[in-house]
């Protein structure tokens, strides 16, 4: 079963479990040095954690986290654009492993269907976009997911075609 929701503050044992465990595909990719850090993995933990937790303060800003089966999975930190209202914008998401050490859960019919609910009922948006390099790992995962049964996807480029932002649109 997954459970999502926004969340006011960060508790650091959830934090804690899916940052160790989405580090592996999450650490070469991350801007670590406009986060403040690019040293130790406990210093890379803290700045990231930092972030997350400023950002439950601001109004404009949602943190959310996802559980399976009572086992943090995931954490998002988003923006809803007073320019576009419809879509959240996700800024920064850590993806965890669930209790079998698996990651399938990402292409879960029932995560996305649960995730598409709580968007459009708890924040009123019809789906979400993100940016990616389009040189990285994060790019091939947004472009490979399974697409026909959930969204419509659209994509814009930007910067010679090395920034995208892709639009997930719910059906």
């Amino acid at each position: 079963m997954i459970e999502i929701s926004e969340i006011s503050s960060i508790d650091t044992v959830v934090f804690d479990r899916i940052f160790n465990t989405a580090f592996p595909e999450l650490g070469p990719h991350m801007p670590w040095d406009s986060l403040g850090s690019n040293a130790s993995l406990e210093e890379k933990k803290k700045s990231l954690m930092s972030l997350f937790s400023a950002s439950c303060e601001h109004s404009d800003t949602k943190v959310i986290v996802w559980n399976k089966d009572d086992t943090p999975i995931h954490m998002a930190l988003g923006c809803i654009s007073r320019d576009d209202p419809s879509y959240i914008g996700w800024i920064y998401a850590m993806y965890g492993s669930d209790a079998n050490n698996s990651k399938s859960w990402l292409y879960d019919a029932v995560y996305v269907a649960q995730t598409k609910e709580y968007l459009k009922e708890a924040m009123g948006v019809i789906g979400y976009k993100v940016i990616s390099l389009t040189d990285s790992t994060f790019y091939a995962y947004l472009k490979n997911k399974p697409s026909s049964t959930f969204y419509d996807i659209s994509e814009e480029l930007l910067e010679d075609g090395t920034i995208a932002i892709i639009k997930y649109t719910y059906l």
